[in-house]
């Protein structure tokens, strides 16, 4: 949490993308790699999917998003 300011949603994101990464097989973590953070179009409608129901701002939940991605692209192909 620490790494985050403190703040719980963005260790929250953190902390959920090293548990899929440990998880997911490394043809799913290509697939996502692939096709959803390597097309800006589908980056943009998850985020748009993930502040659909919420009360969250777009931008806050692209942040989130991102500090996922970030864990994700970590991960050698």
């Amino acid at each position: 949490m620490q790494n985050h300011e403190w703040d719980e949603f963005k260790a929250s994101s953190m902390k959920l993308g090293e548990d899929i990464v440990q998880i997911a097989s490394s043809d799913t973590i290509s697939f996502l790699k692939n096709e959803l953070l390597c097309d800006n179009d589908k980056t943009e409608q998850f985020i748009r999917e993930m502040q659909r129901d919420s009360v969250t701002s777009i931008k806050e939940c692209g942040n989130w998003f991102a500090i996922v991605a970030r864990t994700f692209r970590a991960v050698p192909k």
